[in-house]
Order: C-alpha cells, then structure tokens, then sequence
C-alpha cells in the first residue's frame, strides 16, 4: 500500500516519501485552495478501500471558508478602445418566483465584498440561471461592453504540449480554487466599468467576475 499524510499547518502531502507542497501565493488569513484530489497513483490496487479514519479526515479539512482568497500580486485592469463610448442598459425581466433567491445572492457577494452597490453611467444586463442544486447563478450580459473592451492576449500551452510535460509523473494532483474568478481584484477605475442592473437595484464588481473580456 501506499502510506499518506496530510500536514495541513504545513501545507504538505506525503505519499510512500514523496512530498508535496502547496506554494504560499495567498494570504495567511485566506484559503485559495478549496479541495486537492489525489487522481492517480501508479501500481496501485485497485482493491485498495480507504479507511474510514483517512475519510473523517479529508472531510474535517475540507474548506467550507466563507472568505474567497485574493492573489495580491497584480490586479486586472479594463481598457477601452473607445472611452467616449457609455453602455448604458435597461434590466432585464426576472421571474418574480426567483427574486428572492436573487435577492439573497446579491447579499451573499455584497457581504464577501466581491460587489458593492453602484451609481455608475454603465450599466449592463444581468440574469439567472438556475443551477442543478436549486441554487441562483447571477450571469451578466456583458457583450455590448466587450465589444470596446481591448482584448488581452494571453499565450496558452496546447492540451498535447500540457501532456507531454506530464510523461514520466507518477502522481497527480487536481486542485478546484473557491471562487477562481472572485480571486482577481479590479483596479478601481475599472470597476464602474463592470456595474450591472437588475429590477431592483444596481451594483458592480470589484473583482473580476466570468463574462468580462
């Protein structure tokens, strides 16, 4: 079998001696790492049952941390190609059985500081979508925005190139970030940028949020 230790004051995983460490690129007081799943080992059994012991103690680690992380190294920065452009929209229609259930999503991004209310010339669409949960998934309708937003070109390794890098590894690791988007602060000029109207009121992020180019 293959014997594993999990040092979470350490941010270590160890496996049959082979040791695995999380780098330090958040703040202490914050969690950028929600879950890591071990995916594979080779030659290992497939028989293999995992105690019940290791099970309680991968659940009590589990991060359920309300505070998203921050990357504190850089902030995101909106560029226009045309800055005299305003896009300025009317909300969309939400049905009213899901208003509550907006409602209390608004509360939950306001209260982990990720949106604050917003008193911005833009103004852009947003809706929901209901996840398979049950929950509310807030979506912003941000094209008319990114069609004068500079696009940012960022060079990306293929998939083939990516396992190929893999050959020869024997362990590997999945790693699921809480809120991947919400890590990445706005610089402050960019944030009315990214203001967006419901029925009942108008906010905008302060961090980078999925949809915005």
């Amino acid at each position: 079998g293959n014997n594993l230790i999990i040092n979470p004051g350490e941010k270590l995983v160890e496996i049959s001696g082979k040791k695995l460490f999380f780098k330090k690129h958040e703040r202490p007081d914050q969690i950028l790492v929600e879950k890591a799943n071990l995916m594979g080992i080779q030659n290992i059994n497939k028989d293999y049952v995992m105690p019940e012991s290791l099970i309680r103690t991968v659940e009590e680690f589990k991060n359920n941390n309300p505070v998203v992380g921050t990357i504190s190294t850089s902030k995101h920065k909106i560029l226009l190609k045309n800055p005299s452009i305003v896009v300025s929209c009317k909300p969309y229609p939400i049905p009213y059985s899901q208003i509550p259930m907006v409602k209390k999503e608004i509360e939950r991004l306001l209260d982990l500081n990720i949106i604050r209310k917003s008193e911005s010339v833009y103004a852009s669409p947003a809706f929901t979508v209901i996840k398979k949960n049950g929950e509310v998934r807030l979506v912003v309708d941000y094209r008319k925005s990114n069609n004068n937003t500079v696009s940012i070109s960022y060079p990306c390794a293929s998939i083939e190139s990516s396992f190929y890098d893999l050959n020869g590894c024997s362990i590997f690791s999945q790693l699921d970030l809480k809120g991947g988007f919400y890590q990445i602060d706005l610089c402050e000029e960019s944030i009315p940028l990214t203001s967006f109207v419901l029925p009942f009121g108008q906010y905008e992020f302060k961090k980078l949020f999925f949809g915005l180019k």
